[in-house]
């Protein structure tokens, strides 16, 4: 029963992980996409 708990939880802790580098990459692809775009929160008024 250990055992599968620890599994579990290694599941658990995984797909956060996961799930918080699938956030950030989103993020930053939104980020580039927007200073790209010329997006004023990095260039300015160029």
């Amino acid at each position: 029963m250990v055992i599968a708990g620890v599994g579990v939880g290694e599941v658990l802790l995984t797909r956060m992980g996961l799930l918080l580098l699938a956030i950030g990459a989103v993020l930053a692809g939104l980020r580039w996409l927007n200073a790209e775009m010329g997006g004023d929160d990095f260039r300015g008024s160029q």
